[in-house]
């Protein structure tokens, strides 16, 4: 059969779309239907695009774990999303304005401090994901009232020499903190007396089982004990001496606060600046004179580093 030309050119048109015609056939007074099938382009779907009729899911918040001690507090919890985070923001306030924010550990974790202890805080997770979607996670969680009757404390400083008017007292900071991570470490300055003892009343300190305590004398290297159990209202004994065999080491004397808890050349250097000077840090000993004998000590316990000190 032939075809002709502009017949032709009208099916090359309807093939291409741009010419559309139903129940007519040219050079005929008879209707009919012409059926053309034409094969549509799949669609090329981005990453994170949800594609034609896709969805997609918005961050899903679980397992939030809240621990808390009088003045701290860490909230720990799980967010997934099936196309990826954009941000993970948390807000927490007293009075459920959430008008107080703090930077997010990773996007699981926030470590709260300087709260006010026996107080109910407000908390809230915002999880983002990159198409914008939003999760929101409320919850509540509430301080501690830790008071023990009384906190002892004893630890013995190296080759203190007892002197008729001499300041023999050890300056120190002690911390508790539970290794697991579940609250924040705890810290307080006490002054021991010529004995190695102060007893404390009333105090304001975590609960907790198995939690350790270190100790680090203002000139001393830092020790640890494990192992320690505290409840309110009962006498709690932080022994660092065990069993009265194990003196706190001298030599860090050089810098300020907790210094470096290392004995080296900066402390042998501290010694030297101030020899023969009344010192009460460089004079370890305490016999009134910072001397050779204090020197020796450094030097003894040269490049001896105290236990780890939690932050």
């Amino acid at each position: 059969m032939r075809i002709g030309f502009k017949k032709l050119i009208m099916v090359v048109l309807l093939m291409l779309g741009l010419f559309s015609f139903s129940n007519f056939v040219y050079g005929s007074s008879e209707s009919s239907n012409i059926n053309i099938q034409m094969t549509v382009p799949t669609p090329v779907v981005e990453p994170g695009d949800p594609g034609p009729g896709g969805s997609d899911s918005a961050p899903v918040i679980s397992n939030v774990v809240t621990s808390t001690s009088a003045n701290s507090a860490v909230i720990t919890w799980i967010v997934t999303d099936d196309k990826g985070l954009s941000s993970v923001n948390f807000y927490y306030s007293a009075d459920m304005s959430y008008g107080l924010t703090t930077t997010t550990i990773g996007a699981y974790q926030v470590n709260l401090s300087n709260l006010t202890e026996d107080t109910i805080y407000y908390f809230k997770i915002v999880a983002t994901d990159i198409a914008s979607n939003v999760t929101e996670y409320a919850g509540t969680l509430k301080t501690s009232l830790d008071s023990v009757k009384s906190l002892k404390i004893y630890a013995k400083a190296e080759k203190r020499v007892p002197k008729i008017g001499g300041n023999l007292a050890l300056f120190t900071t002690v911390i508790l903190y539970d290794p697991s991570g579940f609250y924040l470490p705890y810290s307080l300055n006490v002054s021991l007396d010529k004995t190695g003892s102060s007893t404390l009343y009333n105090v304001i300190v975590p609960n907790g089982t198995n939690l350790e305590a270190v100790i680090k004398g203002q000139s001393h290297l830092a020790r640890k004990i494990i192992g320690v159990n505290i409840q309110n209202g009962q006498d709690i004994f932080l022994d660092f001496s065990e069993a009265d065999s194990v003196e706190l080491l001298a030599g860090d004397v050089q810098g300020t606060g907790l210094k470096d808890n290392f004995v080296d050349i900066l402390d042998v250097s501290a010694e030297n600046v101030n020899y023969n000077n009344i010192g009460l840090n460089e004079d370890l000993n305490r016999d009134g004179v910072v001397d050779i004998l204090d020197m020796s000590i450094v030097l003894t316990n040269f490049n001896l580093a105290g236990v780890l000190i939690p932050s």
